[in-house]
């Protein structure tokens, strides 16, 4: 977490524990998919019906800010519930 200072904005609504599980380079080897927009409800609703045990949104590419990644979560839809 501390290697992300000044390289990364953290908006108020995301928690400490977030913060450290996302800068966790543990937590990092999962598989990314980018869509656009209008796919990403489809997308996961696809993964869910083919198995997969996990599928959500983790992000979404915005104009530039003040650092090079910004983080929030109240920007992001719900996920699809995966059962």
């Amino acid at each position: 977490l501390e290697a992300l200072e000044g390289e990364v904005v953290w908006e108020t609504d995301v928690e400490t524990a977030t913060r450290f599980l996302l800068a966790d380079a543990q937590t990092s080897g999962g598989l990314l998919i980018a869509v656009p927009p209008e796919d990403e409800r489809a997308i996961r609703e696809a993964l869910s019906a083919a198995g997969a045990p996990a599928a959500a949104t983790v992000g979404r590419l915005t104009e530039p800010r003040d650092a090079p990644i910004h983080v929030s979560l109240s920007t992001l839809e719900p996920d699809v519930a995966v059962g």
